[in-house]
């Protein structure tokens, strides 16, 4: 055993008894735990998993605040926890997190979390434990998400649900928050995996009728987060999810908002099946592509239009101004003769 370990286990046991038993404590071993530790590159195993268990332990004398625990404490156990964390122990970035979403210091939670989700030297196997619950605590994934089937699967099976519940009226429990967590699981199109595009797809099909259902088979919570997901989607550029999205906007008379999903899915590289009947149930509904300049042909006619204006400014304007329409004219014909 080192001596980082010995002495990291005889801090735990000291919190340990204080927290279970009552029994007394120095408190300067508080602030010891986080100037003492070194840095975690400088450590093996075993140390670290010695200043771990130290790491929730301080958490909990943190939260004992709250049941009439010194203040001091308190404060010299986040000092300490933050210290390690800084060092790189995963286990205090994790916890340290937490406790500064509590505190509602969400920038600060959002960059020890991110942290704990690139450090190397926690194991894929906790990253992936933890993964659930900070993407129901967080929003979001901190861009970890191991491709597991176990994604895939709970995505398909959320797809099950949804067309159930559209054909039969049933109330699944939970499904609004699933809906939404596997939304939020599928990486963005330009990374995702043959099955997950294939995935998003019929996701993005459910995800449209139950939108659409407010107020009949099924509940507004439900439709809202529906549509909430479809948007989600688009905008992880989901081609299919870009014009249902759109096509949604449109109906609830977001008109620009509508176009831009529109034109997002026009352009989009990734291609899928029945596009054009899509496209033409788009265009019933007044909803078309707009064209792109880059894709805008100038004709004689126009040409010829712009040099009968500009003739007019020649004969009226000053002579700094006639030079410049003089060369803007030869450029455009110039353009024109090439495209010919």
């Amino acid at each position: 055993m080192s001596s980082v370990q010995e002495r990291y286990d005889y801090y735990a046991a000291a919190f340990r008894d204080y927290l279970k038993n009552g029994d007394d404590l120095n408190f300067s071993y508080i602030l010891r735990t986080g100037e003492e530790a070194p840095h975690i590159r400088s450590v093996d195993q075993y140390d670290r998993e010695s200043i771990s268990l130290v790491a929730s332990l301080l958490t909990d004398l943190v939260r004992r605040e709250e049941k009439g625990f010194e203040k001091a404490p308190s404060k010299w156990a986040l000092i300490s926890l933050k210290s390690l964390a800084d060092k790189g122990y995963p286990k205090a970035e994790m916890e340290y997190a937490y406790l500064m979403k509590e505190q509602k210091n969400s920038k600060e939670a959002e960059e020890y979390m991110k942290r704990y989700f690139q450090n190397p030297f926690e194991k894929k196997e906790e990253k992936n434990h933890m993964a659930e619950w900070v993407l129901q605590e967080f929003g979001h994934d901190f861009g970890w998400r191991e491709r597991s089937k176990f994604n895939l699967k709970e995505c398909v099976q959320t797809n099950a649900d949804c067309f159930s519940l559209y054909q039969e009226g049933k109330e699944t429990q939970g499904l609004p928050d699933r809906i939404m967590r596997m939304a939020q699981v599928l990486d963005n199109v330009s990374s995702a995996t043959p099955e997950e595009r294939e995935v998003a797809t019929h996701f993005s099909r459910h995800l449209w009728i139950l939108a659409m259902q407010e107020k009949q088979k099924v509940d507004d919570q439900t439709a809202h987060i529906a549509a909430e997901a479809l948007g989600i989607l688009a905008d992880k550029k989901y081609p299919l999810a870009q014009l249902r999205y759109a096509a949604f906007l449109k109906l609830k008379g977001e008109d620009q908002t509508a176009q831009f999903y529109l034109d997002q899915a026009v352009r989009n590289p990734v291609s899928f099946d029945h596009k054009e009947r899509y496209l033409s149930e788009l265009k019933k509904m007044g909803l078309r592509p707009t064209q792109e300049p880059s894709q805008q042909k100038v004709g004689l006619g126009a040409v010829l239009r712009g040099l009968t204006h500009h003739v007019r400014t020649l004969l009226n304007g000053s002579e700094e101004q006639k030079t410049k329409d003089f060369q803007k004219q030869k450029e455009l014909l110039k353009r024109q003769s090439h495209r010919r």
